[in-house]
């Protein structure tokens, strides 16, 4: 369990209980106990192995710092981070969402190019996570920029699923609500 203040580390505590859960449930069952001792026997669980989950929790925490950099502006210092822990931790859907947020807040979503990049990127994001918060709210705002108003509705309303307080998505599909009923 993680206290409210680190409520942010969320997703990577979630990880990394998934990866001890599964290595218990190896540890337990003799075939794969078996296979296992053969695997740590060709060099893994070595101190390279703990290295990388360092890497990788070390990279988790300096996540926490990507918003601050984004509102500073600091495009690059947050590419980093983010593309630091796509690289080693390719699972977690915030960091394709992230990067995604990124690419819009420092370049908009005015060129094809660009917007075709952002909504790969969160598809990435709700390929791991369909109910993801934020990929769904920024993929909604990608569609609604596309003219797909119905896609954009949808994840609109997924966002809201997720959190029912967000109050960019729920502005939207009131409006879009409006607009339906106000005449032409």
């Amino acid at each position: 369990r993680l206290t409210p203040p680190m409520q942010v580390l969320k997703p990577f505590a979630d990880h990394l209980f998934r990866r001890a859960t599964t290595a218990r449930e190896v540890l337990l069952k003799s075939p794969e106990r078996a296979e296992y001792i053969k695997t740590v026997k060709r060099g893994a669980g070595t101190p390279e192995a703990e290295r990388r989950e360092r890497e990788i929790v070390t990279a988790a925490l300096d996540f926490a710092k990507v918003d601050a950099l984004l509102r500073r502006k600091s495009f690059a210092e947050a590419h980093e981070i983010i593309d630091r822990n796509l690289e080693l931790s390719p699972d977690i859907a915030d960091y394709p969402a992230k990067k995604a947020q990124a690419l819009i807040l420092e370049f908009g979503m005015d060129q094809a190019a660009r917007r075709a990049e952002i909504g790969a990127l969160l598809d990435r994001a709700l390929e791991l996570d369909e109910s993801h918060e934020s990929a769904n709210f920024l993929k909604g705002q990608l569609l609604k920029r596309m003219g797909d108003q119905r896609g954009a509705l949808a994840h609109f309303q997924a966002c809201l699923e997720s959190n029912p307080h967000h109050i960019d998505a729920a502005r939207e599909l009131r409006l879009a609500r409006m607009r339906k009923t106000t005449p032409a």
